[in-house]
């Protein structure tokens, strides 16, 4: 199956995000010994997908694991995007 993968900006934790893309039927592991580094399955293709998963990440609030920060809806992108 294609996917994406997206980095989890440091300071915040990666488990809330695959909390929010599970419960929207989106399958996602973190790369062994990287934490930070998410493989998002893409059932419709990356290119089908990104924009609902870029949409499920920018709802999560907060994610902040000591400073409750706020995701910059202008910082989610994808690794193919950089």
């Amino acid at each position: 199956m294609d996917s994406l993968d997206y980095v989890v900006p440091e300071g915040q934790d990666p488990a809330v995000v695959l909390t929010a893309l599970s419960r929207e039927g989106y399958s996602a592991t973190p790369e062994p010994g990287q934490v930070n580094l998410l493989h998002i399955d893409c059932p419709s293709g990356p290119e089908q997908d990104r924009a609902a998963i870029r949409r499920i990440i920018e709802s999560v609030h907060t994610t902040g694991i000591d400073s409750g920060a706020p995701f910059d809806p202008g910082s989610i992108r994808f690794v193919d995007e950089r």
